[in-house]
């Protein structure tokens, strides 16, 4: 077995064992997640933009996380520097791991400390504090980080639907 496939194994038992368990987390409600974002996003977006904004977001993150606040996702990558001389079978061919955590899949590399990789720490926060039910530190870093920008250069379909939706959680 390659070295590789070893680390990405021994990292992926460490995301278990350090992850939240089922009872840790929670799937966030539509209505819970509009008042919750839309009171964060009042200093960063004008309101006749907001309803439209908070469409786009949940909708985005119900797919991607399903509104689930204990879900953390690892991903491997070989790297493709040009610079390396690697062969194709060799177990040195360096790997880049990075975590996505919680209801907004926040990055480990960015967002948060995992202590299995180095990170900017931007949130200054301990990335299981996003896999947990309290979804007030993920907003803050959400919202403060401005990763909800990124939420337009994503197609998640039905913000229509969703906005829709929206409007029947009142405010």
């Amino acid at each position: 077995m390659r070295l590789g496939a070893l680390l990405l194994a021994a990292l992926a038992v460490l995301v278990l064992v350090l992850a939240p368990g089922p009872a840790d987390g929670r799937t966030v409600g539509r209505c819970e997640l509009k008042k919750a974002l839309g009171d964060a996003f009042h200093l960063y977006v004008s309101p006749r933009f907001k309803d439209y904004l908070l469409a786009k977001v949940i909708s985005c993150l119900e797919r991607i996380s399903h509104l689930n606040t204990s879900l953390v996702r690892v991903f491997s990558q070989e790297s493709e520097n040009e610079e390396d001389d690697y062969s194709e079978d060799d177990d040195e061919r360096p790997h880049m791991y990075f975590g996505l955590h919680g209801v907004f899949q926040l990055r480990d590399n960015f967002h948060c400390q995992s202590g299995v990789r180095t990170s900017r720490n931007y949130c200054q926060k301990d990335c299981s504090d996003f896999a947990n039910d309290d979804i007030t530190d993920d907003i803050i870093c959400f919202v403060r980080s401005e990763t909800w920008r990124q939420i337009f250069y994503i197609s998640c379909g039905y913000e229509q639907g969703i906005q829709y939706i929206l409007s029947q959680c009142g405010e």
